[in-house]
């Protein structure tokens, strides 16, 4: 990562892990998490419809990704 920054090139990381994450973010780079993904993909229309990724979203508790249900229904929202 700083060896990319060093040259001027754009980093970006995809994690949940949260000090991961703002290490990275101290370090410049872009940061998303699995519902930015999923978001993304949706809004794409490329590879979710918006129907499945909300379905994503609320079945990751299930899979050992937890989640506020506040956060949960914000990333439902930005399927929308």
């Amino acid at each position: 990562m700083l060896a990319a920054r060093d040259r001027g090139e754009d980093v970006a990381l995809v994690s949940n892990d949260r000090r991961l994450r703002a290490l990275a973010e101290g370090l410049g780079a872009t940061i998303t998490g699995t519902f930015g993904v999923v978001v993304r993909a949706s809004l794409a229309d490329k590879y979710f419809p918006a129907s499945q990724a909300k379905r994503v979203i609320r079945r990751t508790d299930h899979h050992g990704l937890q989640m506020t249900g506040q956060l949960r229904e914000r990333a439902v929202g930005e399927v929308d």
